[in-house]
């Protein structure tokens, strides 16, 4: 579960900074740590909103297969760590357009 957990966490806040490299750059050229920080912060909580979600996930699985099933799968969770993704793509797209506008 630690490692469902720690591997989860690392994935989705490294893409998810990675993804937010374009308003890293423009918050630079507008010397506006504020914003760099904020996505920074946003980026974390969602990689641990992922990471929760995924250990609750694989212990639901290993419960469920404890109990001798052998079909399952959590499809709630891993919804909800898309739909925690997305929701963090589509603000940081937004905000670099508007970064990039006002520049």
């Amino acid at each position: 579960m630690l490692a469902a957990f720690l591997s989860t966490f690392l994935k989705v806040t490294g893409v998810l900074l990675l993804l937010s490299v374009p308003i890293f750059l423009l918050a630079k050229k507008r010397a506006d740590t504020e914003i760099s920080r904020k996505f920074l912060i946003g980026a974390s909580t969602v990689g641990l909103f992922c990471a929760i979600a995924a250990a609750g996930a694989h212990r639901q699985i290993t419960n469920c297969e404890g109990a001798g099933n052998h079909s399952c799968f959590d499809a709630g969770g891993a919804g909800l760590q898309l739909l925690a993704i997305a929701g963090f793509v589509v603000v940081a797209g937004i905000k670099t357009m508007d970064l990039y506008r006002d520049y």
